[in-house]
């Protein structure tokens, strides 16, 4: 199986108080990377998009989707562009809260925001989702709406998905709701796996499925299946443009019974292939803080097979502490590339800054030793030296 090889001088982005980055391709080649902006110390914060118009390399402040000194919540905002116009939406958590020192929640919200004059300007076009929070509320209320994801369908109807997370009584719960008149209404939300017990933080590609399949959308999600109630990293597929999802699997279980892993998100390559970055606490200890202080990981699976599974390769480490909230997106091809070598931008929270390091895929490479540990991969290509960090 292939594996992620650092390109050498990949550059490190840093956005001083930047967290939670998230990242959009344009038609135009250009990359928004949306982010939350730490203001001040009096809870002023702001939800921004950067652009790259060099295949991100660089990236430079270009507009602003909101600005609060409520709680919005991880307003890690989800950007899409809709087709066949240049119209962009964005999902972001935007909770209300009663201006008191605790802050407080009143109603969760997930808001849509539209742009037209691509990310520099953006106005509030609807709530996605809406949870108004009630004294002393009884066992099964929701308390809490999180992690946006935006998908187009890729349906006649240009229907457009949103998957979130929901929390109901100690229970999470994967949502998903779509649109039809270009974000301005929602209907039809309702859970993706009803039967399932602890689900969370959705991401979603579109790949091929073997001959006669047909596309295949594929789910990451955080799941405590299996795993004594901490998260591990699953997959699911489905076949029918995303009206239901079945045939799950497992893309990464911690070791360590007591650690945890999520935020996973994927990448579909041009052969179908597929890769998931996501953060784990496993090898940290004490010092683990999901918020925080997590190591990155990045896992190649092959596509679905005829068996409708997927083979997932041993993951290898981006960073080996003090992050969070990663991304992943497919770069274009560039004069001088290797025409059959993919390359994907890494994006994720270190501190608080925003770090981005590249990768190309590499055939015929010797499957690296886990670095949950500190060890070495016996390869410079994914070693990190302090000077990284």
């Amino acid at each position: 199986m292939a594996r992620f090889e650092r390109i050498e001088g990949s550059h490190i982005l840093h956005f001083d108080n930047r967290k939670h980055p998230r990242l959009c391709r344009l038609s135009n080649g250009s990359i928004l990377m949306g982010y939350t902006a730490v203001l001040s110390l009096d809870r002023e914060r702001a939800v921004r998009v950067a652009i790259s118009r060099d295949n991100g390399k660089t990236f430079t402040d270009h507009g602003e989707i909101l600005r609060s000194r409520g709680s919005m919540g991880s307003p890690s905002p989800s950007i899409i562009q809709q087709t066949p116009t240049s119209r962009l939406l964005a999902a972001l958590e935007n909770h209300e809260v009663e201006d008191d020192a605790n802050q407080t929640v009143t109603s969760y919200r997930i808001s849509v925001y539209e742009s037209i004059d691509g990310g520099r300007n953006w106005n509030h076009v609807s709530f996605a989702a809406r949870k108004e929070v009630t004294r002393d509320p009884p066992p099964d209320s929701v308390t809490g709406l999180f992690d946006p994801f935006l998908f187009h369908s890729g349906g006649p109807e240009n229907e457009i998905y949103l998957f979130y997370s929901e929390e109901r009584g100690g229970d999470q719960a994967i949502m998903r709701t779509s649109s039809r008149d270009r974000g301005r209404s929602w209907a039809g939300a309702g859970r993706v796996f009803p039967d399932a017990p602890d689900d969370g933080h959705a991401a979603v590609g579109r790949t091929r499925g073997p001959t006669g399949q047909g596309d295949v959308l594929v789910m990451v999600l955080e799941s405590t299946a299996a795993n004594a109630g901490r998260s591990g990293v699953d997959y699911a597929l489905s076949y029918d443009g995303g009206r239901s999802f079945g045939w799950r699997g497992t893309v990464y279980r911690p070791e360590d019974p007591a650690s945890g892993s999520g935020a996973p998100e994927i990448v579909v390559f041009r052969d179908g292939s597929l890769g998931v970055v996501f953060m784990t606490d496993e090898g940290l200890g004490e010092e683990a803080n999901w918020a925080d202080n997590c190591r990155i990981m990045v896992v190649l699976g092959t596509g679905p097979d005829r068996e409708r599974k997927i083979t997932w390769g041993r993951p290898e480490l981006v960073e080996s502490a003090g992050s969070a909230r990663p991304d992943i997106l497919l770069l274009d091809k560039e004069e001088g590339d290797e025409m059959l070598h993919d390359k994907a931008l890494l994006v994720y929270q270190h501190g608080l800054n925003v770090k981005g390091r590249a990768y190309r895929l590499r055939e015929g490479v010797p499957e690296p030793t886990p670095l949950l540990n500190g060890g070495s991969s016996g390869s410079d290509s994914m070693s990190i030296s302090s000077g990284d960090m």
